[in-house]
């Protein structure tokens, strides 16, 4: 890949297209696929042991076992560096704080910035597989940003118990995200099991909604502060989320196969 090149154009998916031939192989020479491969993998091991601690609710076990599995393909792991209450932190070897990385995640259609932070990482990196757990800071999405190929990944872990559908943070589905989901469906008592899928936030979102969602939500903020200042005894703050209504869900879906087949094509692409 040539380092001047675009980030990536995650619209060139669809899951409307034809059906990739592409099948799952925990042979593939790709490293990435073979983490992603490794994790669903690991679930498969719940079904007779482990599903009734099937994880913590929020989701932390999860991002553990990516983790593990990206070690384990020997991926480097990059630490976010805390510079105290009063400063955004940093990742320091791409010269960026988490700050900076948050306005290039609500702003999908900004290709500059995109392509920005790919030469910061291919500057940095060189050939280095490494991977960032949090990368714009805790609690807030993706859970990861992985470089691989001289290329940027983001990941986001999904774990549900029992629903189909991933609740997603108060941005809403990213486009330029790639989703793994894990499912618990049932105890062991009951057959239980755990399910997995994973797929492109594109194959769901255009960046162009995204951002418009995104508007509309300040917009709605706005309204329902000012709203708000003829009851004074109601606290003012509102917490809004948006980007996730409507949207299909994966797990389940007669296309799920084409939805992760074109995560596959996406990672093996030149």
């Amino acid at each position: 890949m040539n380092k001047a090149s675009k980030f990536f154009d995650f619209s060139e998916t669809s899951h409307d297209s034809k059906p990739s031939v592409i099948t799952p192989s925990i042979d593939d020479n790709n490293l990435l696929l073979n983490v992603i491969d490794m994790v669903c993998n690991i679930g498969k091991g719940y079904t007779t042991d482990g599903v009734d601690n099937f994880a913590d609710n929020n989701g932390t076990a999860f991002e553990k076992e990516m983790e593990r599995c990206l070690n384990h393909y020997k991926f480097e792991q990059i630490l976010v560096t805390n510079t105290g209450v009063q400063q955004a932190n940093k990742i320091t070897e791409i010269k960026m704080t988490t700050t900076e990385l948050i306005h290039i995640l609500k702003n999908p259609t900004e290709l500059s910035l995109w392509d920005d932070l790919l030469v910061r990482c291919q500057n940095a990196f060189g050939d280095r597989s490494i991977y960032i757990s949090q990368p714009a800071g805790n609690n807030k999405e993706p859970d990861f940003l992985v470089y691989y190929d001289n290329r940027i990944f983001l990941i986001e872990n999904k774990k549900m118990n029992r629903s189909n559908k991933p609740s997603y943070g108060d941005n809403g589905c990213h486009p330029n995200v790639i989703y793994m989901i894990k499912r618990c469906h049932g105890t062991k008592a009951q057959g239980g099991g755990v399910q997995h899928t994973y797929y492109l936030g594109s194959d769901l979102i255009t960046a162009e909604q995204y951002e418009a969602g995104m508007m509309q939500r300040v917009e709605a903020k706005k309204f329902i502060r000012e709203y708000l200042k003829k009851f004074s005894l109601v606290n003012g703050d509102t917490r809004l989320g948006c980007n996730a209504k409507d949207l299909e869900t994966v797990l389940g879906h007669e296309d799920q196969t084409t939805f992760e087949n074109n995560v596959r094509e996406y990672i093996i692409k030149e």
